[in-house]
């Protein structure tokens, strides 16, 4: 992977601004037929990893990734948890 599109140096976080800060973990798998990498980030907010999914995708340089050479992503989906206020969900940001 050269080091120009590379996956780690065009998704590091602090090359964003603002930072886009987030958890991130991969964890590969296979059966006797498929293998995968499973990815997982946890943020704050979405924003932060689509801005990174942006600059992988290379929407914003027109340079995709080197990851996309040998892989091809098949699925994916956001999750969204409220936040707790006084060891409860805060439901207020959904007018609840």
């Amino acid at each position: 992977m050269s080091s120009s599109t590379g996956g780690v140096k065009r998704t590091a976080q602090e090359g964003f601004e603002p930072t886009a800060f987030m958890v991130r973990r991969s964890m590969p798998w296979a059966t006797t037929d498929r293998q995968g990498l499973e990815f997982i980030a946890y943020g704050q907010s979405p924003d932060a990893f689509e801005r990174v999914l942006r600059h992988m995708v290379g929407l914003d340089d027109g340079i995709a990734d080197e990851l996309f050479t040998f892989s091809r992503p098949v699925t994916g989906g956001y999750y969204w948890c409220p936040p707790l206020l006084s060891d409860r969900l805060n439901l207020s940001v959904l007018g609840l």
